[in-house]
Formats: structure tokens, sequence, C-alpha cells
């Protein structure tokens, strides 16, 4: 009861989750199939919205995070960030605030990442640990990196620390191709959570 937006005061009373519509795009799918799917995911997010408010709610919690290169996209191809961008742009019309937790899905670290931060004298053994952490197919190739998403090593490794830090800028730095702004300066969010169900004690132990 004591938060303010341009003078007046507000309250918000938010539902938790993932409640926006996704198109569920397959590589298979043909571009009229691709059109159909978006154009239903168009309607589910307003229908979304409208039973949202028609139950009081005005805010939204959401997890979406994007890294490196996740989070481009063209608009009204289906993928996760033209789906989510949608939805914020449309959730924004009808003032709603989005409580953001989604700075807690960070990337995949793998040993290539070993420069993130210049040290030269632990970058080898580093780099062996990460790999001791990661997936790789019968020839090397690395199939799956370290996940970084609620990693207790990111309090005391500054190359994790440093990994971290840019998976949160890469996301606030998304831009959404319907409005044209970056989350970062997007009216739609009220909240940044910079961290989420770390579970330092249980790990620690």
């Amino acid at each position: 009861g004591q938060l303010y937006v341009k003078g007046v005061r507000v309250r918000y009373w938010g539902t938790n989750g993932k409640t926006f519509a996704t198109a569920g795009i397959k590589k298979e799918d043909s571009s009229r199939t691709i059109k159909k799917k978006v154009d239903l995911m168009y309607k589910s997010n307003l229908a979304i919205l409208d039973r949202l408010q028609e139950l009081g709610f005005n805010s939204v919690r959401i997890w979406v995070g994007f890294s490196k290169d996740s989070g481009t996209y063209q608009k009204g191809d289906g993928s996760l960030g033209d789906c989510i961008d949608f939805f914020l742009n449309e959730a924004a019309k009808r003032d709603f605030k989005v409580w953001y937790a989604g700075f807690n899905s960070l990337s995949l670290v793998s040993p290539e990442d070993v420069d993130i931060i210049d040290d030269p004298q632990t970058a080898k053994a580093w780099a062996e640990a990460v790999h001791s952490k990661c997936k790789f197919d019968k020839k090397g190739k690395l199939k799956r990196g370290w996940d970084i998403r609620n990693n207790v090593a990111r309090i005391w490794d500054s190359r994790l620390e440093a990994f971290g830090i840019a998976g949160m800028k890469n996301s606030a730095n998304h831009v959404n191709q319907y409005n044209g702004l970056r989350w970062a300066d997007d009216p739609v969010f009220g909240v940044w959570e910079l961290s989420n169900e770390e579970w330092w004690m249980r790990k620690m132990v």
C-alpha cells in the first residue's frame, strides 16, 4: 500500500507462474502452420489477459530469461521471445506491472567461456573444472554446458559471477519488437528479481 506511480498510490495483486501462451513452433512446420500457430498464440494471450483482468489481477510474475542470442527473433515468428514480448506489450496496454524473475534463468557455461575475465593463472584449472560439469558426445563435442541457474559457485567464483552478470545484462538489453523498448527501459516491469530459490544452506551443508 506504499507504492506510487506518477504520484498516484497503487496496489498490485499478481499471479505467479507461466502466465503467457507460446506458439509451440516446430522445425518441420510449414509457413502456413506457423502462421496459424502464431495467430492462436496472439488470441490465447489476449484471452489470458482478459481472464486475469476479470479476476481482478493487475500484475504477473514471470521467469523467461534470454542468454546470448536466444532473445533474437523476427516479429511474428512464434519464437519464445516473440510470444513473451507480445504478451508484455499487451499487458502494458492494460496497466499491468510485471515482476521479473528471469535473472535466475541464466545461460549454460562451458570451458570456452574461460576468457570472460583475464586471469591466466587460474584459466587452465577453471576450464578443466567446468569441463567436468558439462556433457559431451562420444566425439567430444559439447552437448550441454554447466547450468549456472541456482549455482552457488557464482558466489565465490569470479568467472561464474561475471558470466551471470553478463546474462542478466543480456536480458535487460533485450528489445521488445512490439514497442521498440529495451526491457531495461520498459515501464511494464515493476520488479527486477536478482535471485530466486538459491537454496544456499541446503547446498552448503
